[in-house]
């Protein structure tokens, strides 16, 4: 089975977005067609020039006429491709080599399941290995199997605790995923609300705790930008609080305790605010206060 891999593209670094392509060229296995989706508000001569200079029939370069907003570019991706298994690869990321091969058996291993993701391996602009807070977390709250199945409360409450999922790790399963697909109300949580909504229809997520996909932090990292502006907070918070509201408490007696406790927000908040005082950025830190305080009414 052919696995779409969906780049969508938005102001490129062109040497990240090379380095990513690489990367699906040199995959261990051949079933695998390449999109690279041009979110731009004018459509990339760089990009698509590099990509007529491989002259590669599985490498196809599209347009998006359409919505140019995150959610609506991610939604582009899932809506021209063919296959049922789609991976929407980000373009400052890259693919382990053996990425398609363990996806291609995860899913056949788990034929019922809606999405597949990996563990990663973190490096920052220049490519070195890094571990931020935030990844040793994850690590931390990512239960300790090969193959992790979420699914029903039990899934839900562990991601509602620490989102330990890297969302561009994912193989979709296209005839699994809920209606509307990725909602363009959010910019920083169009992910897990995704991830929620496929536990919700009573679907599985599986994990492996190999580490094929390679995850780049730097400054201009969308994930960075969301945070500084405290948009990551706010719809984090708003979101939970959606979750909590759409939920039997006495079906999903976890969800909804972790939902409402927002924990892993708060102790967030705190990192944040401490360093932000330690680095004299005050501005911030006001901000984060404020919020924080507004979190416990």
């Amino acid at each position: 089975m052919i696995i779409s891999i969906c780049i969508p593209l938005y102001k490129s670094n062109m040497i990240y977005l090379k380095a990513a392509i690489e990367s699906v060229l040199n995959q261990t296995s051949n079933s695998w067609k390449l999109i690279l989706v041009d979110g731009n508000e004018l459509p990339s001569n760089e990009v698509k020039s590099y990509i007529d200079s491989i002259n590669n029939p599985n490498i196809h370069y599209v347009i998006n006429s359409g919505d140019r907003s995150i959610a609506g570019n991610w939604n582009y991706c899932l809506q021209v491709v063919d296959t049922d298994l789609v991976t929407l690869l980000h373009d400052d990321d890259y693919l382990a080599c053996n990425y398609v091969e363990e996806m291609h058996i995860l899913s056949s291993q788990y034929p019922d399941a809606a999405a597949f993701f990996s563990n990663v391996k973190t490096i920052n602009s220049q490519g070195k290995t890094c571990l931020t807070v935030a990844d040793f977390v994850k690590t931390l709250f990512r239960p300790n199997k090969v193959h992790l199945d979420l699914f029903g409360d039990n899934g839900l409450a562990s991601l509602l605790l620490a989102n330990h999922i890297f969302c561009p790790t994912l193989c979709y399963r296209f005839s699994k995923l809920p209606e509307g697909l990725f909602d363009t109300r959010w910019k920083m949580v169009v992910d897990f609300d995704l991830y929620w909504r496929i536990l919700k229809e009573g679907h599985h997520l599986i994990g492996t705790s190999h580490k094929l996909y390679v995850y780049r932090r730097h400054a201009e990292n969308q994930t960075s930008k969301l945070t500084q502006s405290m948009v990551r907070f706010e719809e984090e918070r708003d979101l939970y609080n959606e979750i909590s509201c759409s939920i039997d408490p006495i079906k999903w007696p976890k969800a909804v305790k972790a939902a409402n406790s927002k924990l892993m927000i708060k102790l967030h908040v705190m990192f944040k605010l401490l360093t932000s005082i330690f680095t004299l950025d005050f501005v911030y830190a006001k901000s984060l206060f404020k919020f924080f305080l507004l979190m416990w009414r």
